[in-house]
């Protein structure tokens, strides 16, 4: 039988701020129901890898194709529409309204048939937002916080989901629910999801690349990442020389 094509492919991408690149020759591809990890240090690039896919940040070089069509990121409102959904690292909520309005502002351009449903659908992924829906968004728990932002970004059904460290600032309990969640998506819906993550003790689910100095370098599942600042990271970890998938070694080019 053959196998499925990409959903999201990233191919030589190069992205920086104010004409300077910051991450260099990325290369992804991640398959329907699959879930990518990007480990790094903080300032390795992978918020930086993760809005260029998107189109907040101007890229460079490089294409990206989501679902069989080029996305060139130029209207990068639009991305929510074609299917590709991205929760920041920040608490990323809507000061002042409750976690109800919350929802059906993100849901606004669903059918109203539909809107109910997918409600419905994101209040069961997460619970613990359905005893919350008259409080105001800004003033629960940053873990609640962070699952609000994430139900908002699955309303309409992306295929893709960019997540930046999204177990940030929460309790161990909080992020193995969010992991499990993520994983359910990815088994149960064909959610494709890439993350960003600093190398600590995150749920190591799917295929690994280590972000270091703008790169993605491979890493096996089994080994166990080292990043440290960017004068000791100038070589890939030991084992990591050979490509997992998609995700390729690049040599580094200079602005």
């Amino acid at each position: 039988m053959a196998s499925p094509d990409p959903v999201l492919s990233v191919a030589g991408l190069s992205a920086g701020y104010d004409g300077r690149p910051v991450v260099f020759d990325i290369d992804i591809a991640v398959l329907p129901g699959e879930v990518v990890t990007l480990l790094g240090s903080n300032g390795a690039g992978k918020t930086t890898v993760l809005n260029s896919i998107v189109g907040l940040v101007r890229r460079i070089s490089g294409d990206v194709v989501l679902d069989g069509a080029t996305w060139d990121g130029a209207h990068p409102h639009r991305a929510f529409r074609r299917g590709m959904g991205l929760v920041p690292a920040e608490r990323f909520v809507f000061p002042g309204l409750s976690v109800s309005d919350s929802l059906r502002l993100g849901a606004r351009n669903l059918g109203q048939g539909e809107r109910a449903d997918r409600i419905e659908h994101v209040l069961d992924l997460f619970p613990k937002l359905g005893h919350r829906l008259t409080q105001r968004a800004d003033t629960m728990s940053g873990g609640e916080q962070r699952m609000l932002s994430m139900a908002v970004a699955l309303l309409g059904r992306p295929q893709v989901l960019l997540l930046d460290e999204p177990s940030l600032g929460l309790a161990p309990a909080v992020a193995t629910q969010v992991a499990d969640t993520l994983r359910r998506l990815a088994t149960e819906e064909g959610l494709a999801v890439v993350q960003g993550q600093i190398p600590a003790l995150e749920d190591r689910q799917g295929r690994l690349g280590g972000v270091l100095q703008g790169e993605v370098r491979p890493e096996a599942r089994d080994a166990t990442p080292r990043f440290g600042s960017a004068p000791q990271c100038r070589d890939p970890p030991a084992g990591s020389t050979r490509p997992l998938g998609p995700l390729r070694v690049s040599e580094r080019r200079s602005p």
